[in-house]
């Protein structure tokens, strides 16, 4: 008994402390990766959960190391993704689309989560003489082929009984699209936030917007298959954290606002007045997206996939469980 009685009790102890470490960690609610996330985004209000968390230290209190780094669009920010030069991107369910058959052998991109949608913050503006999309028949629109904003043109041409081919299609890039419209160089712009803004209050009437189609645009998060087995903490931290960026900018919008226009460079009643077009996504609603409980992120995805392989601009079809996956959320 005295030299079995010394290792019982070691036993005893070992157990003890390993399941109170088990408590610690899963009453923490994160567990800390030594990685720092570089993570892509352009300027677009919708990210203001993202701008919040990093301006509130959330990032740090979620046990994240991330760094932000600024592209000008969408697409630049997941063409960085794919080079490996950032490991997620901000980015739009669409371009997010096209890009998917671009990626590196292995690179298998994935979107995990949702940051917000375009309620109105996305549309189609145009000179003073135009009234309607029908009268965009034969006039010049600014537009960038392949990304979100051809998608959104191509949908209200439809409506109105029009196809691309009604229109002079100016091929620009996405963050041009509105300046040219300002400056006077086109007829008809597709832009967003603040660009649509400054577009309309420099004269241009609003033809059609997402509040008219408030599904039809969704802002994302995407990175890599190996991120996600090698850093599926990080990741959650991540996303906790914008998440409570969100929740903030809701509770305590005029500090949340004003952090924002120093992101995008105006000021906090326009950051207020944009985000009327955009709803920004709470975890819960970014779960009942992604796990079946709302179809119309596969059907949206789908359709995304259809439009650009039908243009040639993608040479094979996207599914939805390609590019989808609900790993927070299991």
């Amino acid at each position: 008994m005295r030299t079995r009685l010394p290792l019982l009790l070691l036993i005893i102890m070992l157990t003890s402390a390993l399941m109170l470490s088990a408590c610690s960690k899963s009453t923490s609610g994160s567990e800390k990766d030594d990685i720092t996330l570089r993570v892509a985004y352009n300027l677009w209000v919708g990210s203001a959960g993202l701008f919040v968390a990093e301006s509130k230290g959330f990032f740090e209190e979620a046990g994240v190391k991330v760094e932000l780094i600024q592209f000008p669009s969408p697409t630049e920010a997941t063409q960085a993704l794919i080079s490996g030069n950032v490991d997620i991107a901000l980015t739009t369910l669409d371009t997010a689309v096209m890009v998917k058959t671009n990626e590196l052998q292995g690179q298998h991109l994935k979107v995990f989560s949702f940051t917000d949608l375009s309620m109105g913050a996305d549309g189609i503006v145009a000179s003073k003489d135009i009234k309607t999309i029908a009268d965009l028949k034969g006039k010049t629109v600014a537009a960038t082929i392949g990304t979100v904003n051809h998608f959104l043109l191509n949908h209200a041409l439809q409506l109105a009984g029009l196809s691309e081919k009604d229109v002079k299609l100016s091929n620009v890039s996405p963050e041009q699209t509105g300046p040219l419209f300002i400056a006077g160089q086109v007829d008809a712009a597709v832009t967003w936030e603040p660009y649509l803004s400054e577009a309309l209050t420099g004269g241009g009437n609003l033809l059609y917007s997402t509040k008219d189609a408030p599904d039809l645009i969704v802002d994302g998060v995407m990175t890599s298959q190996a991120m996600i087995d090698d850093h599926a903490q990080a990741l959650r931290n991540l996303v906790t954290a914008i998440d409570k960026g969100t929740a903030f900018y809701y509770s305590n919008t005029d500090e949340a606002a004003d952090i924002a226009a120093k992101k995008l460079e105006t000021t906090k009643d326009e950051v207020i007045a944009m985000m009327g077009g955009v709803k920004l996504l709470k975890q819960d609603e970014v779960k009942a997206m992604l796990t079946g409980k709302d179809s119309t992120l596969e059907a949206r995805t789908e359709e995304y996939s259809s439009f650009f392989f039908e243009r040639k601009l993608i040479d094979k079809e996207v599914k939805a469980d390609d590019i989808l996956d609900s790993f927070l959320f299991k």
